[in-house]
């Protein structure tokens, strides 16, 4: 029983009146004419809107002299002025909710009786402009708005505003009409002058290469014609373009049509437009340098590119390229050289057409990778693979970071010339700032030119720099890493912690032997961490 009485006490509060809303909340009332239609009515919204609980619903006007409300809220308007209007509804429980609209009694609005031009038309010369102002009666009309027409656009336009423009030799119409009454006054607008009587094109008088210009000249008879306005167009815009001066470019091989045209008279004239190849002058070898360090592993190749002259020539076709010493330099037929070892060569293009050439002679420093087979990192045993601190031949690493099993993180991983595991200076257990070092024991004394570094993949935290020592003693004492090898100091480098690639530089110092090199990473190469971390190692030989 007491679940039936709950749902009854859940309808009757769903039916109970929460808020009243008037249709408006303001709204503006004409005087004088004594009559409310529906556009005059205001009316309510109850929320809920089927409440039970309504006793009484009244309406009230603030000021009865500027408008009066029904019982039924309907406006009726005394004078000018603003009155609120009030809807009041009250409930059987003794509560009260009432709504609110602001009503402006204005004056009513003064038809468009009349609308006439006071003089029968005008005369324009070509371009000029005229505003039309017709009467329009009586003169405090409420809505003098118009609309406006011609009818003949291409003699003389009309804009919304009355404006009328003077396009062609003629006479035109114009006709306003009221928006209020759709009443309408007409007037004639004539356009007089020289009228043209003869239109001629000079054709430019030869072909014209691609992307070549010409400015095509048109001459109108008589001279003083009063409307000279001219429009040029081209047949096939996409072997000619011409542009509204008679500039034409000649875009892609092949025929069209130029027309230049009157806009007063129509008259019209063309010209054919031949577009033919551009004629190949010559061609040259770029290249970035003139002598190029080449490291057999890293940029053995390059591409040479062909600058042709003028650069829009039609034929780009090369039909040879030639090495004129195979054993510095190979080149392919699409301009790819393959460098073999140090000396001169001249790489030499050839062009299809006009059998132009061109060479480029190139001083090549040619740098072979060194065979690391008898390399070892100096002192470095499988003791060390758990062992983040110094060793002999190292100032630390970060076997945490593969694992004891694992390659990564230790300083062998130098050696690997595998890029996917690399040497990392120790960052915890302990954390290590700079400097980093390791030591290579090349296995025999050797000749070196250059050294190669790359960093470990997608990681730009490395250094940004190093130092080169290297060293020939024949039994140093590896216990002591700075004085123990009577260290030669070759100099300092860059190195671009954010390329992925091998990075190799020539050694400042010509003629280097070494049994040894030290790679040092001072504070003064220091780059976005504490933290070497380095993919592959190698040294050069000059060939």
């Amino acid at each position: 029983m007491s679940s039936c009485k709950d749902d009854e006490n859940e309808k009757e509060i769903a039916l109970t009146l929460s808020s009243v809303k008037m249709s408006h909340a303001k709204i503006d009332v004409p005087v004088g004419d004594g009559i409310c239609d529906s556009t005059f009515v205001l009316t309510y919204d109850l929320v809920p809107a089927k409440a039970k609980n309504i006793e009484s619903i009244t309406w009230s006007s603030s000021n009865t002299g500027i408008a009066s409300v029904s019982v039924s809220g309907l406006i009726t308007s005394v004078s000018l002025g603003t009155s609120t209007v009030t809807v009041t509804v009250k409930t059987t429980d003794g509560k009260t909710f009432t709504d609110k609209c602001d009503v402006t009694v204005v004056p009513s609005p003064i038809a468009v009786e009349s609308i006439e031009f006071e003089s029968d038309g005008h005369e324009l010369i070509p371009n000029g402009k005229v505003t039309l102002k017709p009467v329009i009666l009586p003169e405090n009309a409420s809505n003098k708005s118009l609309n406006w027409e011609s009818n003949n656009y291409n003699v003389v336009d009309i804009d919304d505003n009355g404006v009328a423009t003077a396009e062609a030799l003629g006479k035109a119409i114009i006709t306003a009409t009221t928006v209020d009454g759709q009443l309408k006054a007409r007037i004639n607008v004539t356009v007089v002058g020289v009228a043209v009587s003869n239109l001629t094109l000079q054709a430019p008088g030869k072909s014209l290469e691609v992307d070549e210009e010409v400015q095509l000249v048109a001459t109108l008879l008589p001279t003083d014609a009063t409307n000279q306005k001219l429009v040029w167009t081209s047949e096939d815009p996409l072997i000619a373009t011409v542009d509204t001066l008679g500039n034409v470019k000649a875009v892609m091989i092949g025929t069209t049509n130029i027309t230049v045209a009157t806009i007063a008279s129509g008259h019209k004239a063309s010209c054919e437009i031949e577009v033919v190849p551009t004629d190949l002058k010559g061609i040259s070898l770029e290249d970035n340098a003139d002598e190029v360090k080449v490291f057999d592993d890293i940029n053995k190749d390059r591409t040479l590119v062909v600058t042709y002259i003028p650069s829009n020539a039609t034929n780009k076709n090369i039909t040879s390229w030639t090495s004129n010493n195979t054993a510095v330099a190979d080149v392919d037929q699409n301009g790819k050289v393959t460098f073999k070892s140090s000396g001169m060569v001249s790489i030499s293009a050839t062009a299809e057409e006009g059998g132009y050439s061109s060479s480029l002679d190139i001083d090549v420093d040619y740098n072979a990778r060194i065979n690391q087979a008898k390399w070892s990192i100096v002192g470095y045993n499988d003791s060390w693979n758990g062992t983040n601190t110094a060793g002999p031949g190292w100032s630390s690493q970060a076997t945490n970071e593969g694992g004891v099993d694992s390659p990564t993180g230790r300083v062998t991983a130098m050696l690997s010339d595998d890029v996917n595991i690399f040497w990392h200076s120790s960052y915890s257990s302990p954390a290590l700032d700079y400097p980093h070092w390791f030591i290579v024991d090349l296995g025999e004394e050797i000749d070196v030119d250059a050294v190669m570094l790359q960093r470990r993949q997608g990681n730009g935290g490395t250094a940004k720099g190093y130092n080169v020592k290297t060293s020939t003693k024949t039994n140093p004492d590896i216990d002591d890493p700075m004085g123990g090898y009577d260290w030669v100091d070759r100099g300092d480098y860059s190195f671009d912690p954010g390329n992925n690639a091998r990075q190799a530089q020539g050694l400042n110092d010509a003629n280097v032997k070494a049994r040894y090199i030290m790679m040092y990473f001072d504070t003064n190469h220091k780059g976005s961490s504490n933290f070497t971390m380095f993919a592959t190692f190698g040294l050069y030989k000059k060939q």
